[in-house]
């Protein structure tokens, strides 16, 4: 075999392993946030006071996990994508703080909207390889 066909095999190899090594990453990290946001939605469910103690803790964790994985997503994932995301974290902690119950609720299932729809941009394709 040729030298250069070695290489391009090489090449396609490691470009496979980023890909791959891509995947796993957003997966655990949008797993993280989406697993917290629907935690918080079950938890205020049945509640009006979305002010409460718990909830904000909860929510402070969750701003913490999303500040935790931001610097890497981007990389990963549209920066706009990133900035809605982020977006909403913050209109959750405003909601929060003046007990605004529908759109607390409303925000939450668009964050919990948001983690689901970016592993489905980031799924492994033949696009992501090239």
């Amino acid at each position: 075999m040729s030298k250069s066909f070695i290489s391009v095999i090489i090449i396609i190899a490691l470009l496979t392993l980023a890909c791959v090594w891509e995947q796993i990453s957003v997966e655990h990290y949008l797993n993280d946030i989406y697993n917290q946001a629907l935690a918080i939605e079950n938890y205020v469910d049945d509640k009006t006071d979305v002010n409460a103690p718990e909830l904000k803790k909860m929510v402070n964790l969750l701003d913490a996990s999303w500040d935790k994985h931001e610097e890497m997503l981007c990389f990963l994932i549209n920066h706009k994508d990133i900035a809605d995301m982020a977006t909403e974290i913050s209109r959750l902690k405003s909601y929060s703080k003046t007990n605004q119950e529908e759109d607390f609720k409303a925000t939450i299932k668009v964050i919990i909207h948001y983690t689901t729809a970016y592993r489905h941009v980031m799924g492994i394709s033949l696009q992501n390889l090239i």
